[in-house]
């Protein structure tokens, strides 16, 4: 239960801090209305790097799912072009499922101890 307690304080100030970043055009509000050219201008100085995040953004799509993934694809396909913006998102996209399993994974285990308790006392 102390995770709880935890968990929604942290959880506040972090929603906290995304709307304060955008009202005052901070990091989120230029996140949000990113353009193609700017994406495309930001990727050209280091490839590696922007596939990197690209993968990232893919796994964090993938987990925590706020939104559909056809903007990064389309965004992925101007950086770096179809084939490998293609290879970058199923790479994001495989990862991303294996932590999200092991997540609900997890969770279903602690739920169901919860429920019933005799699931407790085989192990």
């Amino acid at each position: 239960m102390k995770k709880r307690a935890i968990l929604i304080p942290i959880s506040l100030i972090l929603l906290a801090y995304l709307i304060y970043s955008y009202f005052t055009q901070g990091f989120v509000h230029s996140l949000i209305n990113i353009s193609p050219e700017s994406l495309s201008s930001l990727s050209s100085g280091n490839l590696i790097l922007a596939g990197i995040i690209f993968v990232l953004i893919m796994i964090i799509e993938v987990v925590f799912a706020p939104f559909h993934p056809l903007l990064f694809y389309i965004a992925g396909g101007i950086m770096f072009g179809p084939v490998v913006a293609i290879i970058l998102a199923v790479l994001g996209g495989v990862i991303g499922g294996i932590i999200a399993f092991y997540i609900a994974r997890k969770w279903e285990e602690n739920m169901l101890k919860e429920k019933f308790p005799k699931l407790k006392e085989r192990g």
